[in-house]
């Protein structure tokens, strides 16, 4: 696929470090930063798990990049900054309280309820929600780096609290479940706390969305297939990342497949790069990169490596296009 898609227009780019790629069709399920540049023949060890990744070269290696729907976008007129808050300032949500659906996801999954790799799972009352430890533990860690912040655990991550707050903050992160609609991309919703507050009903819809006034320079939806929604010829993927755009982000961190254990890593480094002042694509960049080349937690007397594109490579960048 390198060799098809990319390497035919690297003469022209000469000495670029930063791209903004446009995909076409299907090429928007694709993050361009998992295309292999090079192969090199090592000894295979099998000690490490997945260690033949760690044989690839990508092109993230090469290239910071974000994304953009269309070339419309890149407009001047269209690129005109918003009136962002004074001070750098992070709000987060995580690990919301799902009430007695996390009892039952539990009782259904056994000890996988607590693992980032659990599923949704639909009950005759509806969708039971697995609960989230591990987002608590990626939200304490980004609030250590990023101050001042605010953040929002368990049956305080409410959807009427977001709405209340989001427009003050300059950074946005949210970590927890979102549901999908492919068909009907404007009932995607993210998952807040399940409560009895009639106010909300906790799940922020797509159609929502559009209707707030946000201030914020990155909105990060650390969640599984965030980035997913309607394919539209012309206009790319309709969904969240179009909705966070339009209610006035300047850019979206997204996911295009379910995420793993190692999302947590992933975000410390990309916030650490952020508050060393690199730019957001570099920052993701350097936290890609940074994962490949670290070898994880051990399972079943063997050390992960998070070389393996599944863990780094879901996250894209659409936005900061100035």
């Amino acid at each position: 696929m390198y060799d098809t898609i990319f390497k035919p227009i690297k003469p022209y780019l000469k000495n670029n470090k930063q791209l903004i790629i446009i995909p076409d069709d299907v090429l928007y399920y694709l993050p361009f930063e998992v295309l292999v540049t090079q192969i090199e023949k090592k000894k295979f060890d099998r000690k490490i798990i997945f260690s033949h990744y760690q044989n690839g070269h990508f092109l993230v290696e090469q290239y910071s990049m974000s994304y953009a729907p269309s070339a419309t976008v890149l407009e001047p007129d269209l690129l005109e900054r918003r009136q962002r808050p004074e001070n750098e300032r992070l709000l987060a949500f995580g690990n919301p309280d799902f009430g007695r659906a996390t009892e039952m996801a539990i009782q259904k999954n056994g000890d996988q309820g607590s693992d980032l790799f659990s599923l949704l799972f639909r009950s005759s009352r509806g969708l039971i929600f697995s609960p989230l430890p591990k987002t608590e533990q990626e939200i304490k860690s980004i609030v250590k780096i990023i101050q001042p912040s605010v953040y929002y655990l368990e049956q305080d991550a409410k959807e009427e609290t977001f709405k209340q707050e989001a427009s003050k903050y300059s950074i946005i992160h949210l970590a927890t479940h979102c549901i999908v609609d492919e068909t009907q991309p404007m009932y995607s919703r993210i998952v807040f706390a399940q409560d009895n507050d009639p106010s909300e009903d906790g799940f922020l819809n797509t159609y929502e969305v559009f209707n707030l006034k946000l201030n914020a320079g990155l909105v990060n939806l650390s969640a599984c297939e965030t980035g997913l929604g309607k394919l539209s010829r012309g206009e790319g993927i309709i969904g969240l990342t179009h909705a966070f755009m339009y209610a006035g982000a300047s850019s979206v961190l997204v996911s295009l497949w379910s995420v793993s254990e190692s999302t947590a890593d992933l975000m410390k480094y990309f916030y650490l790069n952020l508050k060393s002042g690199m730019s957001k694509s570099q920052s993701l960049q350097q936290a890609k990169l940074k994962m490949i080349k670290t070898a994880g937690r051990f399972k079943n007397g063997q050390r992960l490596s998070f070389a393996n594109p599944f863990l780094w490579a879901p996250f894209v960048l659409v936005g900061e296009w100035e």
